[in-house]
């Protein structure tokens, strides 16, 4: 099992957030519990501080929860206080309720005595401080351990797949002076070990004739024996070897490492719930027995502390039985663990055997892919994840996905850069490493909404690299005897959408084969059988699985999508009628007979944002600029929705082009370019139409200030989603209106609420109302269906309380399900 896939580190970083969390929860009611013991004059005021804290709520002041954030509201601390505690309760899982039992009752005993006090002191505040630092303090460095093993393990792998080799430390024979030759420069010559042989056996002649002379002297009175070339090329080969176990060996260390990391953190969800449970049933029971003689207290709080106690019973043997298959698991990775140390020691033993001079090394492996194949380095994964049976379920509609290097190319440097990519039935993609691991600045910051607790991962930048019908992949093969200098297990990938090839490195011969024969099946399916492509209408995508338990590549041969999508059924659609069986789509083609920018004839590529079709050369182009500028997709191979159709027939090439070419006339040296122009001058062409907006006409706005602009065009957006006038959105847009504007003086709505409460009946032309149109082109171009107002009323509360039309309402349901 290799755990360093981004499931296993959202995992992790998830629930090391939900430890300290818990460790912060605990100090809170540790210190309200120590204040509660010592405060006898103050009881009641320390029972009440020690209640909320044991009902989740943050011991700070909302002066305090607000501190920087600038004006708030009352509104604004309760909002506040509500996600603290909703965030709480989550991290302390079971024992949540125990508490919240805890802070009812003691609501009701404001005035209990001081011994009731100290008996609090020592069941809450010493047993809940001390299990919150030393978890949180052992999780912490069990972490650290396993990264920095993950680390070594990682840069050893990459050092290997590039030909770059560490030296063996040689250790001395006792009781002889003689040293084992120098180890070789592996750089230039393991390509062929008579290579070896003859650098190896000049070094070893010109730099240790000296020392083995003396030693033949003293062993055969004089005698010197030549050094064989066939001997140095086995200690080389064995040296190799020895360095090959030991990686093998870091790497099981860093997973075992990881394993353990895991284990600690779902031991510790488990024992939480009993243990820290426990501590606070003891307080429970203190209060009932000091105040035996309030019997309606007593009645009332009996059979919950029963049902509390046998609840807790459960959670423990809950905790036990979740333990042992953990027990299980971690005794199979130390077996399989223990095989790898026992090859690792053999390796060590004979390569210092060959030490010795006059040693044999006739059955030891020579080339690189023996060696390789005799310390089983890359069947390490399979082995550990057999002896751990932890592995993830499919992800479903996921051919195959895993770690690739990516090499980045520029004038001056070539890098390689670590990338989790994934292939569906229809395209490549990868998700960037900065989308994996940096989630601190959204975990950390408290937030008005309640988190979310139905997945390990954030949500993760997904960029596409091609669409799997448009490219092809080429293998990228090296000679026996470069091997050990040249990059290895390499592949590309072209795209006609893309200048230069994409150069990609497996992480081992198993991976390299699996997704080349992954890529060109898919490829072939396409083509041949007419696969089913899938949509992606947002380039932003939320993963809901778990941490995956290996982590190389996955091919899901046992549920291939693609064997869903053969021959006959009703499933059985053909690249070009795909888009068709939306008649709007074909509606917008027909509407729309040439390119947006070049004037070519056929456009079959839209820019749903933009509400334009493009020819495939100027696609290219927009997918250049970035989704927030133009999301760009197939009118045939993507399935579009009927309002992303509506919302291109609605705009269309004429109607944007007389928004975003406005004020051509202004701007000179400027013409548009033609279908057989090149295409860097249409790219020049996009980007100041598209990116810099310089053909818009901003006459209107001339002289004002930065602020008055935007509320001019943010009230110019608004009344248009009140009409309903997609061609007055679209304008307003162009000119730099932002969709999250809000109206100041309409309860601060945004143009998607003003536009959800739309109707036929109150647009200037009912028959030709375009609210849906209106609604899908601010959705595209970044309005929220989470956009509240001022009295937090959402979109779809809005369409409700406001009489939308049915079809609208109908229409903001399901984007709220997408």
């Amino acid at each position: 099992m290799t755990a360093d896939s981004p499931y296993y580190v959202s995992r992790v970083d998830e629930e090391m957030r939900n430890l300290q969390v818990m460790s912060e929860c605990l100090k809170d009611v540790s210190a309200r519990g120590k204040t509660f013991g010592k405060c006898g004059a103050l009881m009641a005021e320390a029972t009440r501080r020690l209640s909320l804290a044991c009902k989740m709520h943050h011991p700070a002041s909302p002066q305090q929860l607000y501190m920087g954030d600038g004006d708030h509201t009352t509104e604004d601390v309760k909002d506040r206080e509500r996600a603290i505690i909703e965030e709480r309760k989550e991290s302390m899982g079971e024992m949540g309720e125990v508490l919240l039992v805890l802070g009812e009752v003691l609501n009701e005993v404001a005035e209990a005595q001081m011994s009731m006090c100290e008996s609090l002191e020592a069941s809450l505040a010493q047993s809940l401080e001390a299990f919150a630092s030393i978890e949180l303090k052992e999780a912490t460095q069990l972490r650290a351990e396993a990264e920095e093993l993950t680390q070594v393990s990682e840069e050893s792998l990459s050092k290997y797949l590039n030909g770059k080799y560490p030296e063996r430390e040689r250790s001395k024979t006792p009781g002889r002076n003689a040293e084992r030759p120098d180890k070789l420069e592996l750089g230039g010559a393991l390509g062929s070990l008579k290579g070896w042989a003859r650098s190896a056996s000049s070094d070893y002649e010109n730099g240790r004739r000296g020392s083995l002379a003396s030693v033949n002297n003293s062993n055969h009175s004089g005698a010197s024996s030549p050094v064989e070339p066939g001997f140095v090329s086995a200690t080389v080969a064995v040296n190799l070897r020895d360095n090959l176990e030991k990686m093998r060996l870091s790497q099981a260390n860093a997973e075992l490492k990881r394993f353990q990391l895991l284990k600690r953190l779902d031991s510790i969800k488990t024992r939480r719930d009993f243990e820290l449970g426990e501590s606070a049933l003891a307080s429970l029971h203190g209060i009932r027995a000091y105040f035996h003689h309030c019997s309606d207290l007593i009645q009332g709080l009996t059979p919950r502390l029963q049902n509390l106690q046998t609840r807790q019973g459960a959670l423990r043997d809950k905790h036990d039985t979740i333990e042992n298959p953990w027990e299980a698991r971690e005794e199979g990775l130390h077996k399989a663990i223990g095989s790898v140390e026992m090859a690792s020691e053999n390796a060590s033993d004979i390569a210092d055997s060959l030490s010795i001079p006059g040693a044999a090394a006739d059955h030891e492996p020579m080339t690189l892919e023996e060696i390789e194949s005799e310390v089983h380095l890359w069947e390490l994964p399979s082995l550990l994840t057999e002896s751990t049976s932890f592995t993830r379920d499919s992800t479903p509609g996921i051919v195959s996905e895993g770690w690739l290097y990516m090499q980045h190319s520029t004038r001056m440097t070539t890098s390689w850069q670590k990338q989790w990519f994934m292939m569906d039935r229809t395209g490549i993609y990868y998700y960037k490493a900065a989308s994996l691991l940096d989630k601190s600045k959204t975990a950390n910051k408290l937030t008005k909404s309640a988190p979310s607790s139905d997945s390990y991962l954030s949500q993760l930048e997904k960029v596409k690299v091609c669409d799997v019908v448009l490219c092809t992949v080429r293998e990228v093969m090296v000679p026996k005897d470069q091997q050990a200098t040249s990059q290895r297990f390499c592949f590309e990938i072209f795209n006609p959408m893309s200048k230069q090839p994409l150069m990609l490195q497996a992480r081992g011969p198993n991976e390299y084969r699996m997704w080349v024969d992954s890529i060109r099946s898919c490829i072939e399916r396409q083509l041949t059988g007419g696969a089913k492509p899938q949509s992606n209408s947002d380039d932003n995508m939320t993963n809901k699985g778990e941490g995956r338990g290996n982590g190389t590549m996955r091919r899901h041969g046992d549920s291939d999508p693609l064997q869903n999508h053969g021959h006959g059924g009703d499933d059985e659609i053909d690249l070009i009628s795909v888009g068709q069986r939306s008649p709007w789509v074909q509606k917008a083609l027909t509407a729309n007979r040439f390119c947006a920018d070049c004037n070519q004839a056929d456009p079959d590529w839209a820019s749903l944002n933009l509400g334009i079709l493009l020819c495939i050369d100027c696609s290219g182009v927009h997918r250049g600029l970035g989704v927030h500028v133009s999301k760009v997709r197939s009118m045939r191979m993507d399935k579009l929705s009927n309002a992303e159709a509506k919302l291109i027939l609605a705009l269309g090439n004429e109607r944007a082009n007389s928004i975003w070419e406005a004020g051509i006339a202004t701007q000179k040296g400027w013409t548009k370019p033609e279908p057989d122009d090149s295409r860097q001058k249409k790219e020049d062409w996009i980007k100041s139409k598209y990116l810099w907006r310089g053909f818009v006409d901003l006459n209107d706005s001339e002289g004002m200030t930065e602020e008055e602009r935007k509320d001019l065009y943010g009230r110019e957006l608004y009344e248009a989603a009140r009409m309903a006038h997609v061609y007055d959105g679209a304008k307003a847009l162009a000119k730099g209106a932002e969709t999250d504007w809000q109206n100041p003086e309409d309860d601060l709505k945004t143009a998607l609420h003003i536009c959800a409460m739309g109707g036929p009946m109150l647009a200037p032309d009912p028959d030709h109302w375009q609210g849906i149109e209106c609604a899908e082109l601010l959705l595209q171009n970044g309005s929220k269906m989470s956009a509240q107002d001022k009295n937090h009323l959402g979109v779809l509360d809005c369409a409700l309380s406001g009489n939308g039309a049915n079809e609208m309402m109908e229409y903001l349901s399901r984007r709220v399900q997408m």
